[in-house]
């Protein structure tokens, strides 16, 4: 799904994907592990040609049950396995229930709307430069997803940075990816109330909610590092504001620079958006605020703040270092509150205009800060709902 790095080795997977392919479809299958990502095991699996007087393993084909016969006529597919922790963060345990998440949002993609039941196809018709993949096969006991491939498509941080990006190329990506989600956002507003309420119980996710609190209790020590005096009650806040959000339309719930996936073909971009674990109903500005912040990460933090500000009705103070006008005194200068801030005034589109109409510079950033920023990353996107609190104060 995004571009891969062969790896013959797979030293660092805990699970035997080239068995597990042998057993279920009866072909040998050359496994790829692919980069980003933390809570799964996820690899690229491409099928072996087969000699002409070479026969697949019929004893495994045998023992096949419950296996989709339209597996077979793929020759590339992704799977993702799923331990009961992240992937990458051992000891931090992750319940396997996100697959059935995930395996859930994927089936309501691509569900036709003619089937009489809730379906988000109508957003992929509308939107035909976005892809999202196809679940293919959900083991629940071995806890693998199978998906279709996306294919070699970068992820959007390599696109950004890609001598070979233009602006408009840049700016097309921007709108594919906005009116994708305006319109995934808006599917279900105006359903009824019995279809709302089916897809919350659909979407449960509690151990998904615990996961994302215990991120915002490590906001505490990020807050105190950074000599932000109030962090504890920030930090209450921020608990506070998490879980008595307003869920009111369907999110993707996990919309960053990692699964987001931009190419170019024959001029055209196509947009892909992978890694559903999260997905359901959340606040309005969820998807948003999570995409804002990565580019916070992305972007030099001088220019994207004096873009907001030109851009933003929203004055800011800024730290007297970043030479940025303010007609606003009663606003506080420091500086954690005023990234979170930000990431309200720019809600509605102020980033994504310029960092996709090619306004913002897109040099990579100091690597040597690159694991901090990660995450900071993390840390302080679950902050973004105690803004307008601390703006009254």
């Amino acid at each position: 799904m995004t571009t891969d790095t062969p790896n013959a080795a797979l030293s660092n997977l805990k699970f035997d994907f080239h068995s597990y392919l042998l057993n279920l479809t009866g072909h040998k299958w050359t496994i790829q592990e692919l980069p980003g990502g933390n809570a799964n095991h996820t690899v690229r699996a491409l099928r072996v040609p087969e000699n002409a007087l070479e026969k697949p393993d019929q004893r495994a084909m045998d023992d096949r049950d419950g296996v989709p016969g339209y597996l077979d006529g793929y020759t590339s597919i992704v799977l993702k396995q799923a331990p009961p922790y992240f992937a990458k963060i051992p000891d931090l345990p992750f319940s396997q229930d996100r697959q059935t998440i995930e395996a859930n949002a994927l089936s309501l993609l691509h569900t036709p709307a003619s089937s009489g039941a809730a379906s988000l196809l109508p957003v992929l018709y509308s939107n035909l430069s976005v892809s999202v993949p196809h679940l293919l096969h959900h083991d629940l006991t071995k806890h693998v997803l199978i998906q279709s491939d996306l294919g070699n498509i970068p992820e959007l941080y390599k696109f950004l940075t890609s001598p070979d990006t233009t602006p408009p190329l840049a700016s097309s990506a921007g709108a594919a990816l906005g009116h994708f989600l305006k319109d995934l956002h808006g599917a279900f507003y105006h359903a009824s109330e019995v279809t709302k309420e089916e897809l919350r119980h659909r979407f449960e996710n509690d151990e998904g909610e615990a996961v994302l609190c215990k991120v915002i209790t490590s906001v505490r020590g990020y807050m105190k590092d950074a000599g932000v005096e109030d962090y504890v009650l920030l930090e209450k806040r921020a608990q506070d504001n998490w879980t008595s959000r307003e869920r009111t339309v369907f999110g993707q719930g996990d919309i960053w620079f990692g699964t987001v996936l931009v190419g170019v073909e024959d001029g055209t971009v196509e947009v892909g958006i992978c890694d559903w674990e999260f997905a359901g109903f959340n606040h309005p500005a969820g998807d948003i605020a999570q995409l804002g912040q990565d580019a916070y990460l992305f972007v030099p933090v001088k220019q994207l703040l004096t873009i907001i500000n030109d851009s933003s009705p929203s004055r800011l103070v800024l730290p007297s270092s970043l030479n940025v006008a303010s007609d606003d005194p009663t606003l506080s200068d420091n500086f954690a509150v005023i990234f979170i801030r930000i990431l309200f005034i720019v809600l509605s589109s102020i980033i994504l205009i310029h960092l996709f109409a090619g306004r913002i510079s897109t040099q990579p950033r100091d690597n040597a800060r690159l694991g901090d920023d990660k995450r900071r990353r993390m840390a302080t996107s679950s902050l973004v709902y105690v803004s307008r609190q601390k703006r009254q104060m």
